[in-house]
């Protein structure tokens, strides 16, 4: 029931776009952490800049749309401000991956040269 509320709320702020672009703040990734707590409805909304002159006009146009709750608590959060960047919010873990490279040589010998590569893997779960 919760997850159908917050995927209800999801596309009521879907109306919402950004000014000056067709993309709304859903699609943007502006919306963050939706959370209800019975008629109260909390969400963090993020924006890249703190001089962004849309935030008043945004988060405007989201509590007009969530009228149906009788209270709508909007986090305003400045990407500088976050403690780490939101695309690693949801990385639990990080795997890294070193490759060592064999090299065979004509002489019938193996030599173990290093070439630096090395991946990491978030791990999301």
């Amino acid at each position: 029931m919760i997850q159908e509320k917050i995927k209800e709320i999801r596309e009521v702020l879907k109306e919402v776009k950004y000014p000056g672009t067709s993309k709304h703040i859903v699609e943007l990734d502006m919306v963050q952490r939706i959370h209800i707590e019975g008629d109260k409805v909390m969400f963090r909304l993020v924006f890249q800049n703190s001089n962004d002159p849309f935030v008043a006009a945004i988060e405007k146009k989201c509590r007009a749309l969530l009228i149906d709750y009788p209270e709508v608590e909007i986090e305003t959060v400045f990407m500088h401000d976050l403690e780490r960047p939101l695309s690693l919010e949801k990385v639990r873990q990080v795997i890294a991956v070193s490759i060592l490279t064999t090299k065979h040589l004509r002489n019938g010998r193996s030599e173990n040269i290093c070439i630096h590569q090395t991946h990491f893997i978030p791990l999301l779960c």
